[in-house]
């Protein structure tokens, strides 16, 4: 991930009408995927080598590029959605987030947290672009709603 932001920072793109996101990106953002989770990597032996799936790509900044896809490949969730994920114990999500972040090469790991709060945030916001009906689009609100209050009850946990 950090080799992908890194290869779009100074990218000026022609085309600006993303999916989500339909606007140039602005000052300190870069074209990333949007969509980074397991389920859109590729793995060679175990190991990620590339991304697929960028049909979500747009700008956004890095930080919180990064805490979207730590809510994923950590992943990010209170307890007992993670039994329900097929977690056996629930994992030590506070050091997962700190090796996730450390690989990243974050000096400040303590920064990810309310960028974890502001990429729930945009993925409400995305939802005014998504093809759902009102019915579709409360639930998915909802969904969200419920990830932005777990994080703030943990903050303290995530920032350690």
């Amino acid at each position: 991930m950090r080799q992908l932001h890194d290869a779009a920072r100074g990218f000026q793109p022609a085309d600006t009408e993303y999916r989500f996101v339909p606007r140039p990106p602005r000052a300190g953002e870069i074209v990333s995927h949007g969509d980074l989770g397991p389920w859109n990597t590729v793995y060679r032996n175990g190991l990620p080598v590339g991304f697929i799936d960028w049909d979500a790509a747009g700008p956004v900044d890095p930080l919180v590029d990064l805490a979207a896809a730590a809510w994923e490949f950590v992943p990010l969730a209170p307890p007992e959605q993670l039994r329900g994920a097929g977690f056996g114990p629930a994992p030590d999500i506070a050091a997962r987030l700190r090796l996730f972040v450390g690989a990243y090469g974050l000096d400040d790991r303590s920064a990810v947290v309310p960028a974890l709060q502001q990429c729930r945030l945009l993925a409400a916001e995305r939802i005014k672009h998504a093809p759902v009906d009102a019915a579709e689009a409360a639930e998915a609100l909802e969904h969200i709603a419920r990830e932005l209050r777990w994080p703030h009850s943990v903050s303290s946990q995530l920032s350690r």
